[in-house]
């Protein structure tokens, strides 16, 4: 990579909102092609390489999030029982995983989708409290772990979409 490279979140307007899934793209595909290689290679990441590391696990981490907290509001909550109330009740009562094991005991989610959003919740919290020590290494396959997480980014999305706006995307 070099020193004047920057990368761009992409943030764009989405059937649902403000999405971020695109900028999440594209830095997953920056990972792949340039920082694994260069860990590889060097045994060892610069300081650009790692940033786009954390930008990209505490980003999808935060959709993720995001995505759940809508997920169990539109499918666990009765409508007569959605309000602000409810929402906060999901973003403040219940930590992730405890929103990721509802998701996958109501149905919501598959078992695939859960462990993917169980690794990108772990190597999420990997890298963000452990921010300066040599974090690829703590991972078995780190290519993996990043395919899951915007694995689970991209699921998570789609299912707020179908869920919010059936009909439109027919």
């Amino acid at each position: 990579m070099s020193e004047s490279a920057h990368f761009d979140l992409g943030i764009t307007t989405g059937p649902h909102g403000l999405s971020v899934v695109p900028g999440l793209r594209t830095l997953h595909d920056s990972i792949q092609d340039q920082v694994i290689p260069e860990f590889e290679e060097k045994s060892g990441l610069s300081g650009e390489s790692g940033a786009i590391v954390l930008v990209f696990f505490t980003l999808s981490h935060s959709v993720i999030e995001q995505r759940s907290i809508e997920l169990l509001y539109g499918y666990v909550f009765d409508t007569e029982f959605q309000t602000e109330r409810s929402r906060r009740f999901l973003r403040q009562n219940l930590n992730q995983r405890q929103r990721e094991d509802l998701l996958l005991r109501t149905g919501v989610i598959k078992g695939h989708v859960h462990s993917h959003m169980s690794t990108a919740r772990t190597a999420r919290n990997v890298i963000v409290h452990h921010p300066h020590s040599h974090i690829l290494p703590k991972f078995d396959n780190f290519s993996n772990t990043v395919k899951q997480t915007i694995n689970a980014v991209e699921e998570l999305e789609e299912m707020v979409v179908d869920y919010y706006l059936p009909d439109e995307m027919s």
